[in-house]
């Protein structure tokens, strides 16, 4: 429900306070001559104005946050109708809310958090992956120890991949082909608005089938280039570490040493190995 005088105190003539201005009589600032009086044009019209300066033409996406949605969008949408006779956008798109320390995050309150801060010690791709867990319509709570936990989600996925890659490339096996079933589930997924989260199951889904199938090389290296798929299309782009003529000479190294029963030679190995994150 609209309260008046919630975001700033009216300063102008309304018969109604939920009324939208089109025009704001004003003798300060930018003001421009108008049949009416001096003044600018109101908000909402000022977007209109811009996007049909820009575009020409009914646009693909609006986007903006909920509380967008009414009166702005709506204003939006009513003064384009009028003016050109077909709609503003084909599809708006709101996005909910970022919350912390138990209120909405603003400028104004003082509780934002800098992207710039958070990639000290978080990685880029898992801050995305803590944004696509909530669906873009839903509100979602930011928490430093949120994003440590993606933090640490995305680590695992990342060394699960090098570490299969690893045994692959050991055992020469080049299979490029990606699993129908799953790519599938992706385009229905994300056919129904964008269902971030589902992606995120699906993703789970892959890496769970990925560990019961550690030794079965042929369909490891299918779901490890479907995963590797999913994975980009929620734009988290996945580089693998390169695997060296060494890394695999140590490798075996280390397998004889095992077998051999050299345990001191065996245990320095493996802690080399697993320094490369590649057992």
């Amino acid at each position: 429900k609209l309260k008046q005088n919630v975001r700033k105190k009216t300063d102008y003539s309304k018969k109604n306070f939920e009324d939208f201005v089109l025009w704001k009589k004003t003798t300060k600032g930018i003001q421009y001559i108008s049949p009416w009086f001096k003044g600018r044009p109101g908000w909402h019209t000022e977007c209109v104005v811009m996007i049909k300066k820009l575009f020409l033409n009914t646009i693909d996406i609006h986007g903006g946050g909920i509380d967008l949605k009414f009166p702005h969008h709506e204003n939006e949408q009513a003064q384009f109708w009028a003016g050109e006779n077909k709609p503003l956008t084909q599809f708006f798109m709101h996005v909910g809310h970022v919350y912390y320390q138990n209120a909405k995050m603003s400028k104004s309150l003082g509780n934002i958090v800098l992207t710039k801060d958070i990639l000290i010690n978080i990685e880029p791709n898992a801050i995305k992956l803590f944004f696509l867990s909530c669906n873009y319509l839903q509100p979602m709570n930011y928490s430093y120890e949120l994003l440590q936990t993606f933090q640490l989600k995305y680590k695992q996925i990342i060394y699960h991949l090098n570490k299969n890659n690893f045994q692959l490339v050991l055992h020469q096996i080049n299979n490029s082909q990606i699993i129908d079933t799953y790519i599938d589930k992706l385009h229905l997924i994300m056919s129904d608005n964008l269902n971030t989260p589902n992606i995120l199951t699906l993703v789970e889904e892959v890496l769970k089938k990925i560990h019961q199938k550690h030794d079965v090389l042929n369909e490891l290296a299918q779901l490890q280039n479907t995963l590797i798929y999913l994975l980009k299309h929620l734009d988290i782009q996945i580089v693998l570490k390169k695997v060296t003529t060494e890394n695999i000479q140590t490798y075996y190294a280390w397998k004889k040493a095992q077998k051999q029963k050299d345990f001191q030679k065996s245990d320095t190995l493996r802690i080399i190995l697993q320094n490369e994150k590649i057992i």
